[in-house]
């Protein structure tokens, strides 16, 4: 059923099922599963299923949603910007883990998102995050490949990963290694911006990514301080249509989904 509602004669491979999902391929070399999910009703009570190796089981779709969110937002609390630098490593690892396509085949973007989550340490920069988070990572996968399901409610969490020893958890150990033997260069004094920018673009296997990336991270920074500004009613408007603190003041603005 869920793979004949995305069947389209454009894919030149046709979408694959999962014990547990649908896969979806694109030209790229990249893939989208989705999840098989079922509800039924016993007395008042919706009950939520997702399919498994070994059948249907119980599970929240939105809970990993609500989770990560979550934790978004406890991060900053914390540490300004932690939580939203977290969601752009997680962005960052996804792109590490299918920058290869069909030659490496890394665990799904769950279990990333989970070791992103667990080996996370802030810092000023993206890149160097980024850097850091490979290294607890690599450190962390030496001595053990399990994922655990980090939204999992209870004390004893769901093992995301089939074994101690998942063939493509040992391709992402390896891989993380060999991208920080990469990165080494960034450590030496002559390492000039041509350097780095050839270190990265071998990580994510592109053309000046990490450079577009932070580029695109400021944006985002700077639209946020905007509406910051905007919403306190601290927000002006100079002779070149720029938005910040000098110019005319701008007149209250609530934003959509204020309350």
């Amino acid at each position: 059923m869920v793979r004949d509602a995305v069947k389209d004669a454009r894919f030149n491979k046709e979408p694959e099922i999962l014990p547990n999902c649908v896969r979806v391929f694109y030209g790229e070399g990249h893939h989208v599963d989705i999840a098989t999910f079922r509800t039924y009703q016993e007395g008042d009570e919706i009950i939520k299923e997702i399919a498994s190796d070994t059948g249907w089981k119980a599970s929240d779709p939105r809970r990993i949603t609500v989770w990560f969110h979550d934790t978004i937002v406890s991060l900053n609390a914390g540490t300004p910007g932690a939580g939203s630098q977290l969601r752009r490593l997680v962005r960052m690892l996804k792109r590490f883990a299918k920058s290869r396509g069909d030659d490496w085949d890394m665990p799904n973007g769950l279990k990333l998102t989970m070791l992103a989550v667990e080996c996370h340490t802030p810092h000023d920069r993206d890149d160097e995050a980024f850097r850091s988070l490979l290294q607890s990572m690599s450190t962390r996968l030496m001595t053990d490949l399990t994922v655990l399901d980090l939204s999992d409610p209870g004390e004893a969490k769901v093992q995301l990963t089939k074994t101690s020893w998942d063939s493509n958890m040992m391709l992402l150990r390896d891989k993380t290694a060999e991208a920080l033997g990469q990165l080494e260069v960034l450590d030496l004094r002559s390492c000039t911006s041509g350097d780095a920018a050839v270190a990265w673009d071998w990580v994510f296997q592109s053309d000046g990514f990490i450079q577009a990336f932070e580029k695109d991270a400021a944006n985002a920074v700077e639209v946020f301080e905007k509406a910051v500004l905007a919403e306190a009613g601290l927000a002006s408007t100079d002779s070149a249509m720029r938005i910040g603190t000098a110019g005319v003041a701008n007149k209250e603005h609530r934003f959509y989904g204020d309350t």
